[in-house]
């Protein structure tokens, strides 16, 4: 699937929502070259196809992305889009999530003559301190250990004090 940037865009399905209220988490993942975790963009929608399918997911690509409102903020590149079933209507996280209804890759793509260039991108716009944010982290230096820890959140101010002898 194409999906041009600063649009609107469907998403469609051959399937059926199974829980009450249905929403659908889309979570579109990037690995970028030469770093360890992946760009990973959300969005969640509700289907606008009938009770018994297919699934239809209407969302918006655009710079001011608000995930609970369908809308989501990427860049021209190839990701690995999954969509998720769940009840939550807030729930961002794909942990939290119930099942799996597909997955398949997309392009995204700037439309001919570009789009207005954005500011940078704040992944914690969504999910505030804790949370999805939070991700265990291990600093090693020299091959050793010197920090292993778990709820690192980098949406909050985190500091690293390292003295070298």
């Amino acid at each position: 699937m194409d999906i041009k940037r600063d649009s609107n865009f469907v998403l469609f399905q051959a399937a059926r929502a199974t829980v009450s209220p249905a929403y659908f988490l889309c979570v579109f993942k990037h690995d970028l070259p030469y770093v360890n975790d992946p760009d990973i963009r959300v969005a969640i929608a509700q289907s606008t196809g009938d009770i018994s399918g297919p699934l239809v997911l209407n969302l918006m690509e655009t710079g001011s992305a608000i995930a609970v409102n369908g809308q989501v903020d990427l860049y021209a590149a190839d990701w690995k889009l999954t969509v998720y079933e769940q009840t939550s209507s807030t729930n961002i996280d794909p942990a939290g999530a119930g099942r799996v209804v597909w997955s398949e890759l997309v392009r995204v793509y700037d439309p001919p003559g570009g789009v207005t260039p954005r500011p940078p991108y704040d992944p914690c716009t969504n999910c505030g301190g804790g949370g999805p944010c939070t991700f265990d982290r291990v600093i090693n230096i020299n091959g050793i250990e010197i920090y292993s820890g778990s709820g690192f959140d980098p949406c909050v101010p985190n500091t690293f004090n390292l003295s070298m002898i």
